[in-house]
């Protein structure tokens, strides 16, 4: 009986020679998918620039003003923010 030693053992490949059997396709769509998860993740992390919501309302007082007789507004002889007194005189000869 004859024994018969394999001294001829390949050898593990190393991690470069694995990446160089790539293709070069493979190569370029694994650094692109790397690339966009990592500017994914940073914008999700960055601060935002501006505050945003979906549910805001603006809180306000408001009062309806309606005319004590009934008709149309010819004229308004008042202007904003102006103070108004009783018994003043718009009638135009201010």
């Amino acid at each position: 009986m004859t024994s018969t030693f394999v001294t001829d053992v390949p050898a593990r490949p190393t991690f470069a020679n694995r990446v160089s059997a790539l293709p070069k396709r493979a190569l370029i769509v694994g650094g692109l998918a790397v690339l966009l998860a990592v500017a994914g993740a940073t914008w999700i992390a960055w601060p935002a620039s501006s505050v945003t919501t979906d549910d805001a309302y603006v809180k306000a007082d408001s009062t309806i003003v309606a005319p004590k007789v009934s008709g149309l507004i010819a004229r308004v002889l008042v202007r904003d923010n102006w103070e108004v007194r009783f018994c003043d005189n718009y009638d135009g000869r201010r």
